[in-house]
């Protein structure tokens, strides 16, 4: 290891002479190791804890997964019908809670009959997205059951939103307002966007973040 006037012993250890009188210092071959670590504890200081959270997002087929994470990751909306096969991950970095987190969007692959979709995607989830075609009133059906296999295996504890997406065309919306609000009086979260516009598309995405950072 190297001295500060640039001398040093080849194997790394013993003895050297300090500069002040009666001053001894040794350098062991484990000296390396806690200056390492002090190197890094003076680079990490002051940063934020960077932490990943898996997020996946499951619905029917074109209710606008895709889309939504799209605008969300890139402001960017096409009206070009993009079918997603197995699972397709993003990522965003936000900071919440003076928490810096990795977001991992895990976009599953969307299905009208929920019992095919394929629920191991959800191991090791912190939070879910149902996404719901307002315009399609099954969607919501398929939403709710997959709703019910999800916490199955994740539990009831799991943070989650419902996304009723396509408010931008809300005059031909099959889901009522009393629909929505029975589900909201039984604490299901709910938002309605548009992955078109991006009316709270940005929103979903932090409050499901704040939600997972609060959980322990």
């Amino acid at each position: 290891m190297d001295r500060e006037d640039g001398s040093g012993l080849e194997d790394g250890s013993g003895p050297i002479n300090s500069p002040g009188p009666g001053l001894f210092i040794f350098f062991g071959p484990f000296t390396g190791f806690f200056c390492l670590k002090r190197q890094r504890a003076r680079i990490s200081a002051g940063k934020k804890l960077m932490i990943n959270k898996k997020i996946c997002m499951l619905g029917s087929f074109s209710v606008g997964k895709t889309a939504l994470v799209r605008q969300y990751v890139s402001s960017i909306f096409s009206d070009t019908y993009l079918s997603t096969v197995g699972v397709k991950i993003s990522k965003k970095t936000v900071v919440v809670k003076d928490t810096e987190l990795n977001l991992l969007l895990w976009d599953m692959e969307g299905q009208d009959n929920y019992s095919l979709v394929n629920m191991s995607y959800l191991r090791g989830a912190h939070g879910l997205l149902f996404v719901v075609d307002g315009t399609r009133g099954e969607t919501l059906t398929v939403a709710l059951k997959l709703r019910v296999e999800s916490m199955k295996i994740l539990g009831s504890g799991i943070p989650s939103i419902f996304i009723i997406n396509k408010c931008d065309l809300e005059s031909e919306w099959e889901i009522t307002e009393k629909v929505l609000s029975s589900l909201e009086a039984k604490g299901v979260s709910i938002f309605k966007t548009s992955a078109k516009t991006g009316l709270n598309v940005e929103k979903i995405f932090t409050t499901l973040a704040g939600e997972m950072v609060e959980k322990p």
